[in-house]
C-alpha cells in the first residue's frame, strides 16, 4: 500500500513537472523596451509552391543609431492554431551586399527560431544598412475540406518592434485564387492590393507601427498537400510536441519503463513472516535490536526506550530531580551488567553511567543536549552494526540498482523539462515513468536482506509487538499473578510507540491504573507534579528531547548565517540590438 501511494504521489509531481513548459511560457513577458531603429523600406518576395513550401526573400532597409550591432528576426512556428508546427529552413541573412555574422538559436522550447544578425564586439556605423533574408518554410497550404488550399500567412509578422516606413510585398501562387482575396493590416480589412484575379499579388505597405502585421488569406484550386496536424490545442505544443506518432512513441515507452521500474522495487520488497502471539521478547536483546530486526531501523523512541531497558534490567536507576530534570545514575548490580545486551551497554558507557559512580543529568541544559544527542544518534548504527555481525542481515547490493535509477531518472526529467532541447517535454516521460514505478525501492532496509535467522528473531519480535499493541482476549496477560509484567515491558512498548496501548490492557485486566515500577524511582517523584507512571515516563521522555533540543538549537543558529497578426501563419519579428 505504501508503495503504491508513493508512486501515486510521484506521479502526480511528475504530471506537473511535464506541464511546467506551458506554465512558463503562459507566464513569459514580452521585452516592452522602446526600439530606437526603423525599417525605412520593408520589401519582400514569397513564392508558394503546390507542394505547400515558401519560398521567401525579405529586403530590409533598417535605419539604425550609434551603439547598435546588427538586427535580429524571430519566427513562431506555433502562429497559426490550427496548423502544423511550421520551422523556417536554409535562412541566409546578407548584410550590406556582404556575408552576415548570424548567429541561429531557439527560444521558449523551441517555439521561436531566431537569427541574431551581427557581431557582439562590433558596433555599426549609424545610418542605413541592408539586410538581405531568405528562408523556406513547409506545410503552408491547409486543406479547406472541399479538396481545395488556403492559403493564410503573415506577410509582415507582428513581432516586429520597429516602425516600418513602407514597402511593397510580392506574393507568387501555384494558381489563382478563387473568391475574394483577404487582406488585413494590423487585423482591419483593406490593403493596397493588386492582382487579385492573378496568380501574383503585390501589396503596397503604408507606413506602420511597431508589432503591426500583413496579413492576407485566399482560396487555391489546388489539391492539399498531406500535413499531419495535431488534434489538441497549439498551447499543449510544449509538453506534446506536434507529432501523433511521436505522443503515441513516448507513451509505449513510458508504459515499458513503469513496468520495469514496477518490477525491479518489488523485487526489494521482504513480506514479513508469520508473527505468531509470543508472550515475551527474545532473550539477550534490547527493544533498540528488537524494533531494528523488525524494520531494519530503530524508530524515533529506540535512545530512550534503551535507558527504560537499562532501568527494568536493574544496571541503572532513574530519579526525577525536578519538573524537568532527570539523573540517571549506576546501579552496583553486577549481575544486572553481566547480562546487558550490548547495544545497552554501549549507551550506558558513553552516557558515562557504565561505571560505579556513574551519573548524568538530563536537564534541559544544551551541554546535556549535546551528550544526549550524540549517544542518541549512534544507537541506529550499533543495532545495525549487531544485525550484521550476528549474520541476522546481509547485503543485497543489487537491490540499490532502482534506488539509483529512480534518483538518475528524477534528474534526467529535471533537465528535460527545465533545459526542454527537443521543444517538448514529454520526452521526460520515459524517466518520470521508472521513477513512478521504481519509487517504492527508496524506503528503509533496501540494499540488505534478513537471513532465515533474523527472520525468526523478526518473526517472534513481531509476534511479542502483537501482544503489547492488540486488546484483544488473547492477548491478555495475568498482571494479578505478575504485579511486574507490566513495567518489564514497558520499554519496549515505548520502543514500538504502542505505550498507551499496553496501558490500556493492564487497566482493563485489573481495573486500576499501572503499578509504579520501582525503576523508575517512585519516591523521587512521587510527590512531584506527576502522578502515574504514565506522567512520569512522558516527563522522562521530555527531559531528555529539551535537552537534545537546546543542543540542536544552538547548532541551527550557528549555520544560519549568511507573435501571429490577424491569425495568419508566419508570425514572428525582430527588432536591432
Amino acid at each position: 500500500m505504501r508503495r503504491a501511494l508513493a508512486s501515486i504521489v510521484l506521479a502526480v509531481l511528475a504530471t506537473g513537472a511535464l506541464l511546467i513548459p506551458v506554465v512558463a511560457e503562459r507566464a513569459g513577458g514580452g521585452d516592452d523596451a522602446p526600439e530606437p531603429s526603423v525599417i525605412d523600406g520593408y520589401a519582400a518576395d514569397f513564392r508558394v509552391r503546390e507542394d505547400g513550401t515558401l519560398i521567401a526573400t525579405e529586403r530590409l532597409r533598417v535605419d539604425l543609431p550609434s551603439g547598435r550591432r546588427g538586427i535580429f528576426r524571430f519566427w513562431d512556428t506555433r502562429a497559426q492554431e490550427e496548423a502544423p508546427r511550421r520551422a523556417p529552413e536554409d535562412i541566409e541573412v546578407v548584410q550590406d551586399g556582404g556575408p552576415a555574422v548570424v548567429d541561429l538559436s531557439w527560444q521558449s522550447g523551441r517555439r521561436y527560431r531566431v537569427a541574431r544578425v551581427g557581431e557582439e564586439d562590433r558596433f555599426l556605423a549609424p545610418g542605413l544598412h541592408t539586410y538581405d533574408i531568405s528562408y523556406r518554410v513547409p506545410d503552408v497550404l491547409l486543406p479547406t475540406g472541399d479538396g481545395r488550399s488556403e492559403f493564410h500567412w503573415d506577410l509582415v509578422p507582428s513581432g516586429w518592434r520597429m516602425p516600418i516606413r513602407g514597402g511593397e510585398l510580392r506574393v507568387e501562387l501555384p494558381a489563382a485564387p478563387e473568391g475574394v482575396v483577404e487582406c488585413w493590416i494590423g487585423g482591419r480589412p483593406g490593403c493596397d492590393l493588386a492582382g487579385a484575379d492573378t496568380d501574383v499579388l503585390t501589396i503596397r505597405v503604408p507606413p506602420l507601427a511597431p508589432n503591426t502585421p500583413v496579413t492576407v488569406r485566399s482560396t487555391l484550386p489546388v489539391e492539399p498537400p498531406e500535413v499531419a496536424i495535431a488534434p489538441w490545442s497549439r498551447s499543449l505544443d510544449p509538453v506534446l510536441g506536434s507529432s501523433v506518432l511521436g505522443v503515441v512513441l513516448l507513451a509505449g515507452l513510458g508504459l515499458l519503463t513503469f513496468a520495469v521500474g514496477w518490477r525491479q522495487a518489488g523485487a526489494t520488497v521482504e513480506h514479513p513472516p508469520g508473527a505468531p502471539l509470543t508472550y515475551a521478547p527474545p532473550d539477550g536483546i534490547g527493544p533498540a535490536q528488537g524494533h531494528y530486526v523488525v524494520a531494519e531501523k530503530v524508530g524515533d523512541h529506540a535512545f530512550v526506550a534503551t535507558l527504560l531497558h537499562l532501568a527494568e534490567r536493574g544496571a541503572v536507576r532513574l530519579e526525577q530531580r525536578d519538573a524537568r530534570s532527570w539523573r540517571v545514575e549506576h546501579a552496583d548490580d553486577e549481575a544486572a551488567w553481566a547480562d546487558l545486551d550490548e547495544v545497552g551497554a554501549a549507551v550506558a558507557s558513553e552516557l558515562g553511567v557504565g561505571r560505579p559512580g556513574g551519573s548524568f543529568d538530563a536537564d534541559g541544559s544544551v551541554q546535556a543536549g549535546q551528550t544526549l544527542n550524540a549517544v542518541a544518534s549512534t544507537v541506529g548504527a550499533r543495532a545495525a552494526a549487531w544485525a550484521r555481525r550476528e549474520h541476522l542481515v546481509v547485503a543485497r547490493p543489487r537491490e540499490t540498482w532502482p534506488v539509483l535509477g529512480t534518483v538518475g531518472a528524477v534528474i534526467a526529467v529535471g533537465v528535460l523539462v527545465v533545459w526542454n532541447p527537443f521543444g517538448f517535454s514529454l520526452t521526460a516521460l520515459p524517466f518520470a515513468a521508472y521513477a513512478v514505478g521504481a519509487v517504492g525501492a527508496l524506503r528503509t532496509g533496501t540494499g540488505t536482506r534478513r537471513t532465515e535467522a533474523g527472520r525468526d528473531l523478526w518473526a517472534r519480535v513481531a509476534g511479542f509487538v502483537r501482544i503489547l499493541s492488540t486488546e484483544s482476549a488473547e492477548s491478555r496477560f495475568d498482571f494479578a499473578a505478575d504485579r511486574d509484567l507490566y513495567a518489564a515491558y514497558v520499554p519496549w512498548a515505548v520502543a514500538f510507540d504502542c505505550a498507551e496501548a499496553w496501558r490500556r490492557q493492564y487497566e482493563v485486566a485489573v481495573g486500576a491504573p499501572p503499578p509504579d515500577p520501582v525503576w523508575m524511582g517512585s519516591a523521587a517523584w512521587a510527590g512531584a507534579s506527576a502522578s502515574s507512571f504514565t506522567d512520569a515516563l512522558a516527563s522522562f521522555d521530555s527531559a531528555v528531547g529539551s535537552s537534545i533540543s537546546a543542543y540542536q538549537a544552538t547548532q541551527s543558529s550557528s549555520s544560519s548565517g549568511g507573435g501571429g497578426g490577424g491569425g495568419g501563419g508566419g508570425g514572428g519579428g525582430g527588432g536591432s540590438w
